[in-house]
């Protein structure tokens, strides 16, 4: 994804329609909500979350809901 083009609405629709999108997506984009729906859509994105990020009490909420 261009730069300009990486707006939360924009990256949000990508990953709804592909998961594995978020393999794309800088860190500091990476919102609860567009893991949420990345991993929703395919549980394999989850591997794109760095492990700072895995620290997030939302996302370890994610992880337990959609990898156990």
């Amino acid at each position: 994804m261009n730069k300009k083009t990486m707006s939360p609405k924009i990256i949000l629709a990508a990953v709804k329609q592909n998961g594995l999108a978020l393999q794309y997506v800088k860190n500091n984009m990476m919102t609860p909500g567009i893991i949420l729906e990345a991993v929703r859509q395919n549980p394999r994105a989850l591997q794109f979350v760095s492990e700072k990020t895995m620290i997030c009490d939302e996302i370890k909420k994610i992880i337990e809901q959609y990898c156990h």
